[in-house]
């Protein structure tokens, strides 16, 4: 998942940063956050990502792959 996250943030950040935050989040679990100043994401892309959780998935190739990795991610987070 990590590595997912990450270098989705990497292909879409041209000019910027990307930054990964580690922290303690209670005693046996940490907390990892992905961020990036990258081209982001409109409302409609997030809220397909969050439904692909719940639906099926149908989403056309493009160039840049598939579109399953954030759905994934966000499944597997849950």
């Amino acid at each position: 998942m990590l590595f997912n996250l990450v270098n989705n943030a990497m292909k879409f950040t041209y000019e910027g940063h990307v930054r990964i935050t580690v922290e303690p989040d209670g005693l046996k679990s940490i907390r990892i956050a992905v961020s990036d100043t990258g081209i982001g994401m409109s409302s409609k892309e997030i809220r397909k990502i969050k439904s692909a959780v719940r639906d099926e998935i149908h989403i056309q190739p493009t160039e840049s792959g598939l579109g399953l990795g954030l759905p994934i991610c966000n499944k597997l987070a849950r």
